[in-house]
């Protein structure tokens, strides 16, 4: 009998993938790790997010929040490093969700998911962005994205443009599952580890 903890499905002391109801999807595995609100999400497979140079990062009460120092360079929190040789242990040709909730200090600024796939050792290409509007409360979001099926390595980022010093943006309750998107769980690695 499968148990469900924090919104997440356990059957056996393991993590259950995906849960269906009527032939409807009602429950997917989150991919993120660190997603019960202690620190900033990463993929499972990965070391670490990443920020660039000039922002700092904190996460308190599930929200963590990226706040540009300078207003120089490029504002984003990327959930895996770019490797051109390292897909995550996300699938080519696999079609994932991501969603969560974001806002923005600045309400004229929007914040943009980016994407982007390699197909060779020569660097990555872009994918379609998706722009979200301006907003000075949360909003909710979800994407849904095709792995490239010649894709060597992968990776996605929230990211901030036209910006400046003292910005920030603030992200909670991520979730990233294979397949169409359902309401949000805490990763199963978060509460079995």
């Amino acid at each position: 009998m499968a148990d469900i903890t924090h919104g997440t499905w356990i059957k056996d002391g393991k993590a259950v993938d995906a849960v269906y109801q009527s032939d409807v999807k009602v429950y997917g595995r989150n991919l993120l790790k660190d997603t019960a609100g202690d620190s900033s999400p990463i993929m499972v497979t990965a070391s670490g997010g990443s920020i660039s140079g000039d922002t700092t990062v904190s996460t308190v009460d599930g929200v963590t929040k990226a706040i540009q120092t300078t207003g120089n360079g490029e504002f984003f929190y990327r959930f895996m490093a770019p490797v051109v040789d390292n897909l995550y242990g996300l699938i080519p040709g696999g079609t994932y969700s991501f969603s969560g909730q974001l806002v923005s200090s600045d309400g004229s600024v929007s914040i943009a998911m980016r994407s982007q796939d390699s197909t060779s050792s020569s660097g990555f290409s872009d994918l379609p962005k998706v722009i979200l509007p301006a907003s000075t409360d949360f909003q909710t979001f979800s994407i849904k994205f095709t792995v490239p099926s010649n894709a060597t390595g992968f990776y996605f980022s929230i990211q901030e443009y036209n910006f400046s010093a003292g910005d920030s943006f603030s992200f909670k309750q991520l979730k990233l599952e294979a397949g169409d998107q359902t309401a949000f769980s805490i990763a199963p690695e978060d509460i079995l580890n």
